[in-house]
């Protein structure tokens, strides 16, 4: 303090040298700035300076460094000035006094509003939340996206696997990606959804069903305004190379639909997952596949193809129905299809209410069996009876053969 107390007697400033108390409350800082016309912040480095902000609250004009974090907020001849830094002492005084002459002059009420953003945490945060989204590469939207993602979830589960699905999004290596959340469920349920993640929404407003599935989707691709198109259900993930490896196999392999094999999250463990997707794409289309080998959650599309191809149906409401239905109608279009069975970069979660379980509760095995014979009767070729049926017979039927028909029955869905 006494060196303080020296240098302001050499340098003929004594009679204006206020050294108040030591206060550690955080909110008392109006106090502190009482009699001020001006803050200076003339560090040649900077953090966000705090103190700028303060001053601005209380209407007090600032003047500071252009290596302040608050430098963004500063605007010259409305709340303050910035100034750049000299290693002269003396060139740097000269610029500081001319800038606080004018500060003095600003309008109190002016530099008081240009702080309103910064008044609250949730503001503070939301005005630097782009930055740091840049810094650390967690944003979820991109100015120049490629692709979008849309998250679905239906009212009634477990939200915090979404916070797992959509904190797998925004570690994303790949960068130039928007997201878009898709919600089954009461618009309040979505809007605070949207809101927690600041997301666009696209919403039932319905009473959650599973046969809305196809109608968001259907939604959101009508909607997509980038090159491709990647759904992910709400409980599970995908690994941090995942867009950048399916953006990069669609780009050089010009296909249409890129999938992966999986990995599957239960009872908070991972394991890849073996026994499905087991077989090669060209099993899905031959008319009486009883399997999809394109994990809904695994696929990034072309978007113009999927449009062409008529985009998700409303009415594909079976058993994983509204994936294969639209895989199936690509690859009628002339669309092509490439499964990265090199990675498993999909982590498929598995519980007690995943889709799956509650597709199986409404359609059953059953349904599944008739939809099956029905694609087979539409390609005119034999079906062979499922293993279930197989497992308890004694000896192994005949395949059931079929009769050809039109063109008008849907295909099998898986």
């Amino acid at each position: 303090m006494e060196a303080v107390m020296k240098l302001a007697r050499k340098l003929g400033v004594e009679d204006r040298l206020d050294i108040r108390p030591l206060d550690f409350n955080a909110l008392s800082y109006r106090h502190r700035l009482e009699g001020c016309h001006v803050l200076l912040g003339n560090s040649r480095k900077e953090g966000f300076l705090l103190t700028a902000a303060e001053a601005l609250s209380c209407g007090i004009p600032v003047v500071v460094t252009k290596t302040c974090g608050i430098a963004d907020f500063i605007k010259g001849g409305y709340n303050g000035y910035l100034i750049d830094w000299n290693d002269n002492p003396k060139r740097l005084a000269k610029i500081a006094h001319r800038a606080i002459l004018k500060a003095a002059k600003l309008d109190p009420v002016k530099c008081l509003a240009s702080v309103d953003q910064l008044s609250l945490g949730s503001n503070y945060a939301s005005a630097y939340r782009p930055v740091l989204a840049n810094l650390t590469h967690t944003g979820l939207q991109h100015e120049n996206a490629r692709v979008t993602v849309g998250v679905r979830i239906h009212e009634g589960v477990d939200t915090s696997f979404l916070d797992d699905a959509i904190n797998s999004i925004a570690a994303q290596t790949y960068r130039n990606f928007r997201t878009v959340l898709l919600v089954d469920g009461s618009w309040s349920f979505g809007e605070r959804l949207a809101e927690r993640y600041d997301l666009p929404l696209i919403c039932t407003g319905l009473k959650p069903d599973i046969e809305h599935c196809s109608w968001l989707h259907r939604q959101a691709l009508a909607q997509c305004e980038t090159e491709f198109y990647k759904p992910l259900d709400y409980d599970d993930q995908i690994m941090p190379t995942y867009l950048e490896r399916a953006v990069q196999s669609l780009d050089e392999k010009g296909v249409d639909v890129y999938g992966c094999l999986l990995n599957t999250l239960q009872d908070g463990e991972i394991t890849p997952r073996l026994h499905w997707p087991n077989k090669s794409l060209d099993t899905m289309f031959t008319g009486n596949s009883d399997d999809n080998m394109l994990p809904h959650s695994s696929v990034t599309m072309r978007t113009r193809v999927a449009l062409k191809a008529g985009n998700y149906q409303e009415r594909a409401v079976g058993l994983g129905a509204d994936d294969y239905h639209l895989w199936y109608r690509i690859f009628k279009v002339g669309g092509e299809f490439f499964r990265d069975d090199e990675v498993r970069n999909v982590v498929y979660r598995v519980h007690e209410r995943n889709s799956l379980v509650i597709r199986r509760e409404r359609f059953g095995h059953s349904n599944k069996r008739k939809q099956l014979l029905a694609g087979a009767a539409a390609a005119g070729i034999a079906a062979m009876p499922l293993a279930a049926e197989v497992e308890g017979e004694k000896a192994q039927k005949a395949p059931v053969v079929v009769s050809p028909s039109g063109d008008a029955l849907d295909p099998p869905h898986s």
